[in-house]
């Protein structure tokens, strides 16, 4: 009997253990990839990034993968003791669309962290990315817990029934939350590489025709146009986000990581339906809309915005999160004293005249502008705050001095134009698709512009914008741009010092205090970085610490004459 056992154990053994040798030597012989979400920094010795691939994880067939990626932040791989990390997740809004990494809601925070707390360490490393939704948030979970955050920030929502994998997808999606969830967990091993290899290879069309890539993500993403409120498809998208974020929220109170839970805006008041159901006046979007657009001109705020969103919600076409997806975010935060809910949506609609927000703070339907993504960064920043996550700050600052302050040029701004211009000139916006021409060069500001469109090296492109700012005499721009050019080249000195100078010119004292302190770090070894750090300080109001950087100078050289000038001046000026 003991025999027979043995046997059958054996016998049901063979299978699996056949399985993975197979799945050994598929990866010995190099065959098959595994996109992780952080790859060490070609650039930086001791430094990882966002992995610029990590798309393609989700398609059997990398070429069929959409061109996006997250931006390049790059952070050290073993995290100072001292630092600060935040990690952001989301779509496209998150990614900051149009405008990319400094516009975005992470771009704009870390931004608003240098102003308010210039003595501190403080990253903040985006893996949003358009066209994602719950499925990739909850796929890279536990990467991001690997890199030590001391906080996650989610904002996301808007792409659970188009995006990537979501039940209306052309991209990548099965229509079954458990069969998506079975990809997320084997898309890794060879032996399903090799077996999604051959079926595509044997079930793909003699003439299949190149995927058009000129025709926005938007256009190409959508694959069932019309999901009706309450439907089968629009409630297993809402339970598939609903699942995913509560996973995913589970995942980092295990962890022990706090989570900003950020409800999402889109544009209510002037974005009418993509698609109506017509044929039933109680269903139908456009009714609603203009409904909603007869109470506004009479003043009914409150009957207006109820109208407004339920037009939203009736609208077939589900580029926009429908209201509940925000209660659903409330509700989870409401679990754990871990989850704490960012209400960006709140905060944008206070900054309206009528609490309902339209294009004011949007660009079309639901990517905010520079103000809205700037809101949104103040709404995770005050929540940070609230729950102790960030200390006490450096210096007090108002909200419309830290917007004054906001870094996004004319060059950035008139490329995020162009681009929304470009999004509008095809589907969902338009029947027929346009073509939209770059603008005209007829000076060096345009020839920058058409630069920064065609997609130059955002590197290069700066560098000459930093020259171009200079020659205009315009300091701030000046200023911000060697800045930016500062937290994305982390190991160069010289931007920083250039920023902390300019910043000091402009009388940006905040700014120059960080970039001061940034560059004296980076090369300890330039005595006139810190004396520069040390005006600042001074000029600042803090004596103490400028005075120990000029004796740290003089130990180190005592024959530094400019030091010990700038000291005597410092002590005779605090005696009087």
């Amino acid at each position: 009997m003991k025999k027979k056992t043995l046997y059958y154990i054996i016998a049901g053994c063979l299978p699996l253990v056949f399985l993975l040798l197979l799945e050994l030597s598929l990866a010995l012989v190099g065959f098959g990839r595994s996109q992780a979400l952080f790859i060490d920094s070609k650039a930086f010795t001791g430094y990882a990034q966002p992995n610029p691939n990590v798309i393609e994880r989700f398609f059997h067939v990398p070429t069929q993968a959409p061109d996006v990626a997250p931006d390049t932040y790059y952070f050290k791989r073993q995290k100072p003791a001292k630092t600060l990390r935040f990690v952001l997740m989301g779509g496209s809004s998150a990614a900051g669309f149009p405008y990319g990494r400094f516009g975005s809601p992470a771009g704009m925070l870390h931004h608003q962290l240098k102003i308010l707390y210039p003595s501190h360490d403080i990253e903040i490393i985006s893996v949003a990315m358009s066209g994602v939704n719950s499925y990739a948030l909850r796929d890279f979970t536990a990467e991001v817990i690997d890199i030590a955050p001391d906080a996650v920030l989610i904002y996301a929502g808007h792409n659970e029934y188009l995006g990537i994998m979501g039940v209306g997808s052309a991209f990548a999606g099965s229509n079954s939350h458990f069969a998506n969830l079975v990809f997320l967990h084997t898309k890794d091993w060879r032996i399903m590489q090799m077996v999604q290899s051959f079926v595509h290879t044997f079930n793909a069309p003699a003439n299949t025709q190149a995927e058009d890539t000129s025709r926005t993500l938007m256009a190409r993403v959508a694959q069932e146009k019309n999901i009706p409120l309450n439907s089968e498809l629009y409630i297993a998208g809402r339970e598939q986000f609903r699942n995913n974020m509560e996973y995913i929220a589970r995942q980092f109170e295990t962890a022990n990581i706090p989570l900003m839970l950020s409800t999402i805006a889109s544009n209510e008041k002037h974005q009418a339906p993509f698609s109506s159901n017509d044929d039933d006046p109680l269903l139908s979007a456009n009714i609603a809309y203009r409904q909603a657009q007869n109470l506004s001109k009479q003043g009914n705020k409150a009957q207006a915005l109820s109208a407004f969103q339920r037009a939203r919600d009736l609208d077939l076409l589900r580029f926009r999160a429908p209201s509940e997806f925000n209660q659903i975010l409330r509700n989870i935060a409401r679990r754990s004293e871990l989850i704490n809910l960012v209400d960006a949506e709140q905060i944008i609609r206070n900054d309206t005249e009528d609490g309902i927000i339209g294009n004011q703070h949007m660009l079309e339907h639901l990517h905010p502008n520079a103000r809205g993504y700037f809101l949104i960064a103040e709404a995770f920043l005050q929540t940070l705050q609230t729950h102790n996550i960030l200390p006490l700050p450096d210096l007090t600052i108002s909200i419309e001095q830290r917007w004054d302050w906001q870094a996004l040029s004319n060059i950035e701004q008139a490329s995020a134009d162009f681009k929304i211009k470009r999004l509008k000139a095809d589907y969902p916006f338009t029947k027929t698709p346009m073509v939209v021409k770059p603008p005209q060069v007829n000076d060096d500001l345009s020839r920058l512009i058409n630069r920064r469109i065609r997609g130059d090296s955002w590197i290069e492109v700066n560098q000459d914008a930093f020259a171009y700012w200079q020659r205009a005499g315009q300091i701030l721009n000046a200023a911000h741009t060697a800045g930016l050019l500062a937290d994305a080249l982390p190991e160069q000195s010289k931007a920083a010092r250039q920023a902390s100078l300019l910043y000091l010119k402009a009388q940006v004292l905040p700014l120059a205090w960080y970039y001061a302190r940034q560059a004296s770090e980076l090369s300890p070894q330039e005595h006139n970085y810190r004396l520069t750090y040390a005006e600042i300080l001074y000029r600042l109001g803090n004596q103490d610490s400028a005075i120990e950087l000029l004796h740290q100078v003089l130990q180190e050289d005592p024959s530094h004459r400019k030091a010990r000038q700038i000291l005597k001046y410092i002590q005779q000026n605090s005696q009087r």
